[in-house]
This record gives structure tokens, sequence and C-alpha cells, in this order.
């Protein structure tokens, strides 16, 4: 029997028509799902981008340090130290007024203006606003991550890339420092560096045969101390009231060299306990002791001892070249000082300003 073929209602093959329509884009819609945003670069801690290529690293209570020693001295120390031309830049200075703790890394052995560096800032930055003549458009990185980079060459050490995390964490970039920080935070590549330790106003963490290498021609002695160890550490503070106190650690691969290395440094002490003026003095109140691997300097600054010290600086800074800077008492301080292994001896400019 032939089937009958009863003619289709126009309006109910009008409304299955609209369904199996709707019905096809759905399934159109679902096997193109619009992507995930990117989930952004992740890390622990501010200090976790550094790169464990560069041999110096020193944190600083940036906060604390402007309240204890006031903005002129925290700008002072960001000029006239190896710091001073990575630091020079107006938005670096703008992030510094407001930061809490500031981690700054860097490749010893070079002069300021060649530095590379790292500069990771963490404190309350939510109103940065890049000046668009200098940087580029901002790319999103996605988890609250934005990247910055400059839209003209720069100097070797001036800041060629700016990561921001939301308003909380600002890390500044060297150009040839971009690699490595980028393998860390855009692809997650994890790291190991040795990291200063979280005490003090200043805390620093280096390796001795680079700081070695970067002393050898302003303080040989002090430099052929340093190149058989491995990891320094230390970290300094200062109260008004108490001075000022500097606790350095000197790693190194045996007990036996330890020892020997504690030995000489306790004879160069001595030796400059001799010295007029301010060294003298700092070398007295110097203790050196072998502690198992390590080499333990501890100093103590009593008040009147600091504004001493700190007039001193400030004297030789601003006064011409003295008869007696080609004296042997006068040379020898910077060659030989423990201050030569202490944060400030970081810097070409600790021997180089002295008369």
């Amino acid at each position: 029997m032939t089937p009958c073929l009863r003619p289709e209602n126009p309006t109910s093959f009008g409304r299955r028509s609209l369904v199996a329509w709707v019905a096809l884009a759905g399934f159109a819609c679902e096997s193109s799902e619009v992507a995930a945003p990117p989930t952004g670069p992740r890390f622990g801690r501010p200090i976790d981008v550094i790169p464990p290529d560069l041999q110096l690293t020193v944190r600083v209570a940036a906060k604390r340090l402007r309240e204890s020693l006031g903005g002129a001295m925290v700008e002072r120390i960001r000029t006239d130290s190896q710091l001073g031309a990575p630091l020079a830049d107006p938005l670096i200075g703008w992030a510094l007024e407001r930061a809490d703790t500031a981690w700054a890394s860097l490749r010893l052995g070079l002069v300021p203006e060649q530095t590379d560096n790292v500069l990771v800032l963490s404190g309350s930055f939510a109103k940065l606003a890049p000046d668009r003549s200098h940087w580029l458009t901002p790319v999103d990185l996605g988890g609250g991550w934005q990247r910055w980079d400059r839209s003209e060459a720069v100097t070797r050490a001036e800041p060629a890339r700016v990561y921001a995390f939301g308003g909380d964490v600002l890390v500044f970039v060297s150009e040839a420092e971009i690699d490595a920080v980028e393998r860390r935070l855009e692809r997650g590549v994890e790291v190991e560096s040795v990291e200063p330790p979280e005490l003090g106003l200043v805390s620093l963490a280096a390796s001795m045969s680079a700081l070695a290498h970067a002393l050898r021609d302003k303080a040989p002695r002090a430099a052929e101390l340093l190149e058989k160890g491995s990891v320094l550490t230390g970290h300094a503070d200062f109260v008004h009231t108490r001075g000022a106190t500097v606790d350095l650690d000197f790693g190194f691969k045996a007990a036996e060299q330890a020892e020997r290395s504690a030995r000489a440094a306790e004879l160069l002490l001595l030796a400059l306990r001799d010295s007029p003026g301010p060294v003298g003095r700092v070398a007295a109140a110097a203790r050196v002791e072998a502690v198992g691997k390590s080499v333990a300097l501890r100093l103590r600054l009593e008040p009147e001892l600091l504004a001493a010290l700190l007039a001193s600086s400030t004297s030789a800074s601003a006064a011409p070249e003295s008869p007696d800077a080609t004296s042997p008492g006068a040379t020898s301080p910077d060659a030989t000082s423990p201050g030569a292994t202490s944060p400030g001896a970081t810097s070409p400019d600790a021997g180089g300003e002295s008369p």
C-alpha cells in the first residue's frame, strides 16, 4: 500500500526549522569554545624572579630606611653607589618612594653605566603610569601581570623592560637580563639563586669569587681572602640609640680554609687598628671567628663612631685631594679594610672616593 503523504503544515514546518537551526547553532558554538585567558606568571615571593646569573643581591627595607635615615640620605645612597646609574631612571625614583622592600641584583666587576641588573620592588604602585613617550603600550600577560617595553634604546644599565603585578610588585630589568627574567616569569622555568637573609635594614648575598675579582685592583688583600670562598651573606641594622651593627658570614668549602682565612683576617684587623681616623676605630670594633666552614665577622658601631664615619664620608666626597692621600696610611684602608667586604664594599665608589 502506498503511504499517504500529508501536506506539511507551513506553520509547523517553520517552527521545526527554527528549532533545527537553533540546535545547529548551539552545536557550532560548542565546537569552538572561547579560549581561557592566560593565567599569567606565577611566583611565591618577589625575589623568586631574580635570575641566577647575577652575582650580588642586596635587600633593602626601603620604607624603614626612609624612616630611619631620611629621604635625603637615601637619595644620596641611590646616586653615589654602584647602583647610581641603574637607579637614575625617573620611573625607578618614583617607585622607590613607594616601595616597602627592594631587592637589587647585579653583575659585579662592571662600571655603573654597564652594570646588568634586575630591581624588584614590593610596595604600593597602584598609580603606576610609565611615560608613553618612552614606553610602549603595555602587554597584558594575565593573572594581574602587565609588561612594558622601552620605545627607544637605552644604556646597558637602564631598565629596558618593566613587569607589574597588580599594584604590589614591580620588576625593572636591564637589556641583558630580559631573556633570563622572561624565562622565569613568562615561561615558568624554576631557578635557584643565593638569597640575602630577611634580616636588618640591609642584607646581601654574593658570590665570593666574583666579589674577589671585582675588588682585585682596589683591595688586593681583601680579594685574596675572598677568592677562596663560596658565598657571602650578611645583614646590617641601624637604631638611633644603639648605632649600627654589621654581621657577615663568609662561606668556604672546608673548615680548614675557614680557619686559615679567619687568622688572616684577624692579622689584617690588627694591622688596621693603628690606622688614623675612623678606619682604625672600625677595625678595633670588629670581631672575627671561624665557625665550622664559615668565617663570621661582627661589627658594632656605637652612635658616636657611626656619626664620625658619616661625617668623614661627607667631607671626603666634598674635599679636594689631601697631601696625605699618597701616604701608606691613607691608601691602605681602602685596600684592606673590613669594610671592603661589607655591603658598602661592593661598590667601586667605596674605595675610589676616599682621599
